[in-house]
């Protein structure tokens, strides 16, 4: 027979039986009592049996394996789930699994990353168990869904210098023979177009017009483009054409070369709190000059107007001179 504990203001339900062991948090008494009823019929009938074996880890391994590979973000995701397996949560049964767990985790990360850190890595994880609960049937419900996940942070308003930029290219360099330097031109072309950094590493030679002055970003199937409004074209400028030139129209380099090698000259170059992504925040806001917001809108692939003001950031004295 299952048992039911107060938990704050919730309620913990816990089954043992044939020697599985299964525990959920639920809202009421009532929720919490309907699954145990539902967990031990599952069990007597010998249906999900095999979650009872498999770590939280193991199962984040399994993702990693099957799923995050097929994704642009694959890279990311695997080099996360390899941290995840490091932590407590990923030692917990599946069939253990709740909110209470996932609380746990969340603060136990809250003492050494930041609320945004936090919430991409609860995002990937809650996939996972949402994967495990549709598709693998390893879950029966999702514990992420249960616990209360970080606020959203500000919006980040940091802008990158022209010096920051010169210093990290003395680093860096522009030989489009070498890794570091294809990074270098890959970093000054988000600066002039706003593209993303997956999509300029997801560039091959015949996404390039020249005649026409465009590049065409083609989408998912090219691991380029998140949504609809991102798979477009882009106009180039004659500095744009010039860095193609240079890499004859593919950067040839990945997504985890560029964050490994950006992230080293930034050392190198003793410039902190900006990442490659910022470059698009820079190019946005000089675009904006040019640009009316339309047509701004259709060349960094935004469909919700609000988001380029998220980018969109000049100074006060930019303004006042406006003015």
């Amino acid at each position: 027979m299952g048992t039911v504990q107060k938990r704050g203001k919730a309620w913990r339900a816990q089954v043992a039986l044939k020697g599985i062991r299964k525990s959920v948090t639920r809202d009421t008494k009532l929720e919490a009592l309907q699954w145990i009823e539902e967990t031990e019929k599952s069990i007597l009938a010998g249906k999900n049996l095999n979650a009872s074996s498999r770590t939280f880890g193991e199962l984040c391994e399994k993702y990693a394996k099957e799923v995050s590979p097929k994704k642009k973000s694959g890279w990311w995701e695997e080099k996360r789930v390899r941290a995840v397996c490091g932590m407590k949560i990923a030692s917990v049964p599946l069939s253990e699994l709740d909110a209470g767990h996932v609380a746990r985790w969340r603060d136990e990360r809250l003492l050494s990353v930041s609320d945004g850190t936090v919430r991409r890595d609860w995002n990937l994880l809650s996939s996972i168990c949402t994967t495990a609960v549709k598709e693998w049937k390893l879950l029966e419900h999702n514990p992420f869904v249960e616990a209360k996940k970080p606020k959203e942070p500000p919006s980040r308003d940091r802008l990158i210098t022209q010096d920051e930029i010169d210093r990290i290219m003395f680093v860096l360099g522009e030989n489009p023979e070498t890794v570091t330097g294809r990074v270098g031109l890959a970093f000054l072309f988000a600066l002039e177009t706003g593209m993303r950094q997956g999509e300029i590493c997801a560039i091959r030679k015949d996404d390039v017009s020249r005649e026409r002055r465009f590049l065409r970003i083609r989408g998912e199937e090219r691991g380029a483009g998140k949504t609809q409004a991102a798979r477009r074209d882009v106009p180039l400028s004659d500095k744009a054409l010039s860095i193609l030139d240079a890499v004859g129209n593919d950067f040839r380099l990945t997504g985890s070369q560029v964050d490994a090698l950006f992230r080293k000259a930034k050392g190198k170059a003793l410039v902190e709190g900006i990442t490659f992504h910022d470059a698009r925040h820079y190019a946005i806001t000089q675009l904006a000059k040019k640009l009316n917001v339309l047509e701004l809108a259709r060349m960094v692939g935004h469909r919700d107007l609000k988001m380029l003001q998220r980018y969109f950031n000049p100074t006060a004295e930019e303004l006042a001179k406006k003015l």
